[in-house]
């Protein structure tokens, strides 16, 4: 599994059913030859102890279920509730190694912005990548906002209340890699991901 090579790691790239023409072309990718992009069409799972088998006995995810790896039975009913509502379900639950939609667009270039997961999110985060610290523009008036960053794993970092509309996260703490960036309201969840050089 690829838990052990993320803390001693700078990138990670993931190469899934490349075809034959896989070779040359994940070559031309590691030489700079083009620069990687790219997001994950599915969660990416710690260790095999989060997938289940054929056998009824040992159904760990639910297969029925979006973005349920990891997942609580509270959160898998969370999960429910916005399918039943008829509403997009945000890839924010469970305990993957990696989140459905995590990767990166542009590399190496501070206007390239990632955008949220959630197309629809208003949720603006720049310069990203970034340095020392970013702005998070919630893209909504002054209100009641409950911000929270997490790290790789998804352990909270950073978590709290604000009330602008623009708000500065400093992480110069904290080690270069990705992180998520979640800003919960009365409207919804919005989530993007960020990088820190």
């Amino acid at each position: 599994m690829l838990t052990p090579l993320v803390d001693i790691s700078d990138a990670i790239m993931l190469v899934y059913r490349g075809g034959t023409g896989i070779g040359q072309a994940t070559a031309a990718l590691v030489f700079g030859d083009y620069q990687p992009s790219g997001r994950l069409p599915f969660q990416l799972p710690k260790s095999d102890t989060q997938l289940g088998t054929d056998n009824l006995n040992n159904i760990v995810e639910r297969w029925e279920l979006p973005y349920d790896i990891g997942a609580t039975d509270a959160e898998r009913i969370r999960i429910r509730n916005y399918i039943k509502q008829g509403l997009t379900v945000p890839p924010i639950f469970g305990d993957p190694l990696f989140q459905y939609g995590f990767g990166m667009q542009g590399f190496n270039n501070e206007a390239s912005a990632i955008p949220a997961v959630n197309e629809s999110s208003e949720l603006h985060v720049y310069p990203n990548p970034f340095k020392n610290s970013f702005v998070v523009d919630t893209g909504c008036e002054n209100g009641n906002y409950q911000l929270t960053v997490t790290d790789i794993t998804g352990r909270i970092i950073l978590q709290q209340s604000e009330y602008k509309k623009r708000i500065e996260v400093n992480l110069s703490n904290y080690k270069a890699g990705f992180y998520t960036v979640i800003v919960k309201s009365t409207s919804g969840i919005k989530s993007s991901k960020i990088l820190k050089i």
